[in-house]
């Protein structure tokens, strides 16, 4: 078992990268027990090149609770230290010493911390490159890090909730929909987690639509575009029980009850393009109303949606391309679905028969 070393000070090069910062943040949070005194050590820049001043090393440094990061050679150094096949930042250096380089919730921010490090992989609007934009504009190096340190806590703790997410997951309702030989998976789920409708999408899980419900009752319906490129047969009828759900169906045309945004007759739904998402409020929209339906009521309309299934009663005629619904009332018809209307469209340009 390692020794623990107590900690005084934190020294990095000048204006530190997103990788010094990430591992500065590392010891704050899980080195306390091997590194004591880290979690409120002050940070210092070194300003020798590289090397360590006054001619000692890191080693003898570590012995006075000085602990080097990113620069002067020591265990937190990944300059001059080598490994086949594999790229080292001092980030992940710290993750292995504090054994959490495969905490799930800080893979994704290890691996990209590593990628800017070593690839320089960042565009222009992420965080490293926001880091080094801000040092050029000569803001003070220890607000920087203050200020990038406290972007990564907010990254660390959505990681955190998406792992509760995704045991959250466990309890969702699963329903599968078949419609034109392919099968679409419907997650559903009672949660206020934010990070539900990306577990959910996930490769594990995979899902073509995801219902969720918050607590207020509001519900969100998240699709996945690569499986659905658009959800206007979802977004229609879910106004339309809307409509019926208040006591005053709907007079509007079908066409007017897809169209994107918000409808004034039924402010409750938001339809967001791009994204196909279906929204009864939101982060951005905290004042709507919760839905009158039911969340189960949701999950069937959706399944109905998905469907493209026809009335039992006119099956067989709907099949051969026509659309008796003016002969016998279709209980399908109020809908409008997409593929209903198709048929009606198709018929309506056959040449009527000479009497």
């Amino acid at each position: 078992m390692a020794v623990p070393v107590s900690v005084v000070k934190l020294v990095t090069h000048e204006n530190p990268h997103l990788d010094e910062i990430v591992a500065f943040l590392l010891l704050r949070l899980f080195g306390e027990k091997m590194f004591p005194g880290v979690a409120q050590a002050p940070v210092e820049f070194c300003r020798t090149g590289g090397e360590c001043p006054n001619g000692k090393t890191a080693d003898e440094y570590e012995k006075e609770g000085v602990l080097f990061i990113g620069t002067g050679r020591g265990r937190f150094d990944e300059h001059g230290k080598k490994r086949a096949g594999e790229a080292l930042c001092a980030a992940t250096l710290v993750a292995e010493q504090l054994d959490i380089r495969e905490n799930p919730a800080l893979r994704l921010l290890l691996k990209e911390t590593l990628d800017n490090d070593a690839y320089a992989s960042a565009g222009l609007t992420d965080l490293a490159s926001v880091i080094k934009a801000m040092y050029l504009q000569g803001i003070n190096p220890l607000e920087v890090i203050n200020w990038a340190t406290r972007g990564i806590e907010a990254l660390y703790a959505q990681q955190l909730r998406y792992q509760e997410a995704v045991a959250e997951l466990i309890e969702a309702i699963v329903d599968e929909v078949e419609a034109g030989g392919k099968i679409y998976k419907v997650v559903s789920i009672v949660s206020d987690n934010p990070e539900i409708q990306r577990a959910a999408r996930s490769k594990d899980l995979n899902s073509a639509v995801v219902i969720q419900q918050k607590k207020t009752g509001h519900i969100q319906i998240f699709t996945n575009q690569g499986q659905i490129p658009n959800i206007r047969d979802i977004v229609r009828i879910v106004r339309i029980a809307e409509s019926q759900a208040k006591g005053r169906m709907t007079r509007l045309p079908w066409k007017e009850l897809e169209v994107t945004e918000r409808i004034s007759e039924i402010p409750e739904w938001y339809y967001m393009v791009p994204g196909e998402n279906l929204l009864n409020g939101s982060l951005t929209a905290t004042d709507v109303p919760p839905t009158n339906l039911s969340f189960n009521r949701v999950r069937e309309l959706v399944k109905l949606a998905l469907s493209h299934q026809f009335d039992p009663d006119h099956v067989e005629q709907c099949l051969l391309g026509n659309c008796t619904h003016k002969d016998k009332p279709c209980v399908l018809f109020l809908w409008g679905f997409s593929w209903c209307r198709k048929i009606r469209y198709q018929q309506a340009q056959q040449p009527s028969e000479e009497t």
